[in-house]
């Protein structure tokens, strides 16, 4: 498909910037994934996670 906008920023501009952390409610915090998260996430990509059930062959 066709890029009908032209883009507001070149490629990659923000790409060196920090990114942000965003205080919530209650002590949550939004922050950037971090490597050291890859751990706990594995679990959600699973090939026998029940919310991805294998395709048919």
């Amino acid at each position: 498909m066709p890029s009908l906008v032209t883009p507001a920023l070149p490629a990659g501009t923000l790409a060196a910037l920090t990114q942000p952390t965003i205080p919530g409610d209650g002590g949550l915090r939004l922050r950037p994934w971090r490597a050291a998260d890859a751990p706990t996430g594995t679990g959600f990509h699973t090939p026998h996670s029940p919310r991805h059930p294998a395709a048919p062959t």
